[in-house]
């Protein structure tokens, strides 16, 4: 059975974009990602779209009020095992990465849903929440930062 918390301790790295990732874990990324049967220049689309979209969602974030240190937000969405099935794996990242969710971490969800199906479980969809807090990154720079990544399986 899956497990809901999608980021356990030593795989945090999974939170960060990209770019920020080590040599290892790109490749370890880019790996599941042909696993899942993107070609190069998917990839290369994803990982673009994170960049794109990492600021956007952040920034949408600071419109809805004056944010406070260690003041938090969420947000959740289900894709249901109908669009895992009729969407190709590409436009599935695509759409997770859209609503600010990690290349890495949107890699392991929808490599989680695949093995779902392929073990033919019977669901109705993968639900998945954002946390995001308000506070200063590694870097010192204040604003908000995606904190846990979970889902869980819909029955």
């Amino acid at each position: 059975m899956a497990n809901p918390n999608i980021v356990s301790a030593n795989e945090d790295w999974r939170l960060l974009p990209f770019d920020q990732l080590s040599l290892d874990q790109q490749n370890d990324v880019v790996h599941e990602l042909r696993g899942l049967g993107l070609n190069d220049s998917e990839i290369e689309s994803v990982i673009g779209l994170e960049k794109e979209y990492q600021h956007i969602e952040k920034t949408s974030l600071k419109v809805t009020s004056k944010a406070r240190v260690g003041q938090t937000r969420t947000q959740t969405f289900t894709i249901s095992k109908n669009t895992i099935l009729g969407t190709s794996s590409a436009s599935l990242l695509a759409m997770m990465v859209r609503k600010g969710i990690p290349t890495a971490t949107a890699g392991a969800i929808l490599t989680a849903a695949t093995g779902l199906i392929a073990d033919n479980v019977s669901f109705s969809g993968i639900t998945v929440t954002i946390k995001y807090v308000y506070g200063y990154n590694n870097d010192g720079v204040l604003g908000w930062n995606v904190g846990p990544i979970t889902w869980k399986v819909k029955y």
